[in-house]
């Protein structure tokens, strides 16, 4: 929900590409401004078998850093889930900027996600002050969206 209230404050002066799990629909239907869609693989899978989450990961990944490629995008906006880590790697590594938006859930400690790819973003944002003041790195703009 996050990523879509953000989204409709930025308007469409910017051309979108939305990357999102192949087996969502209801983010696919949430999405507010019109633009390219790329369905990948998602990362992990509860409950599912170690062999599975790392096939997963790995088909996830490099699916991400392909379309990253062929896209070339000049900047990256994550937030949340595990599915944002590689286009955000992907993004910096091929001179885009990155920025990642820790889940408004996030009250007490940073994710995984959150924490994987901190060193690849150039903003880090949280939405609550003890994050802010826990993780100085970071940068605190109350709730975002």
């Amino acid at each position: 929900m996050e990523m879509v209230r953000l989204v409709k404050k930025m308007g469409p002066r910017f051309e979108y590409h939305y990357i999102v799990a192949s087996d969502d629909e209801l983010s696919i239907n949430k999405i507010p401004i019109k633009g390219h869609l790329h369905p990948i693989i998602r990362p992990t899978y509860p409950n599912s078998s170690l062999p599975h989450r790392l096939a997963s990961t790995l088909a996830s990944f490099a699916q991400s850093v392909i379309l990253v490629a062929r896209i070339q995008p000049r900047a990256a906006l994550g937030n949340g889930p595990g599915l944002a880590l590689a286009p955000l790697i992907a993004t910096r590594l091929m001179g885009g900027i990155t920025v990642y938006i820790e889940c408004m859930a996030r009250t007490k400690t940073i994710s995984l996600t959150g924490r994987l790819v901190r060193p690849f973003t150039h903003a880090f944002f949280v939405q609550w002050e003890s994050l802010k003041r826990r993780y100085p790195e970071t940068r605190f703009a109350g709730r975002i969206a």
